[in-house]
């Protein structure tokens, strides 16, 4: 099973994580979360998870708290919009969608190792290679 979850979907999907009823009878193969609030779930180690937080969003901080890089989290933190958007256009999903798109250009391993595992997990093999904006996407993630 794979999750792509916006804004309050990651609540939802996140808390799925904690219940191991739910993961023994659903195995979860990755996460895509945009936009979301990730901190103060506890990720089990064995599920990839893509966090993608845009720079002028608000909503991923609303945890009070940051990010703790683990090997299976990839915590990408996107540039604001060029035309701004301010605070309810930098959380529009369709913003986030765009930035979806351009991870698919990176060549920051940790992306293309979550790619990977997305890719094998739906079956169409490793999605992108390149650079965005000249330059790889920023990823965190030990």
């Amino acid at each position: 099973m794979v999750f792509n979850a916006h804004s309050q979907g990651s609540l939802h999907v996140l808390g799925l994580l904690e219940d191991e009823d739910f993961r023994s009878r659903y195995p979860v193969a990755a996460v895509t979360i945009l936009g979301g609030i990730p901190t103060p779930f506890r990720i089990p180690d064995d599920v990839p998870v893509l966090n993608v937080s845009n720079d002028a969003d608000v909503v991923p901080a609303l945890s009070g708290s940051f990010p703790v890089p683990r090997p299976n989290i990839v915590d990408v933190r996107t540039p604001e919009h060029p035309d701004g958007g301010g605070i309810v256009g930098a959380h529009d999903i369709t913003r986030y969608a765009d930035d979806a798109s351009a991870l698919d250009l990176s060549g920051d391993p940790s992306v293309r190792g979550y790619a990977s595992v997305l890719g094998t997990a739906v079956g169409t093999g490793v999605v992108g290679a390149g650079v965005v904006g000249g330059r790889a996407a920023g990823a965190g993630g030990a």
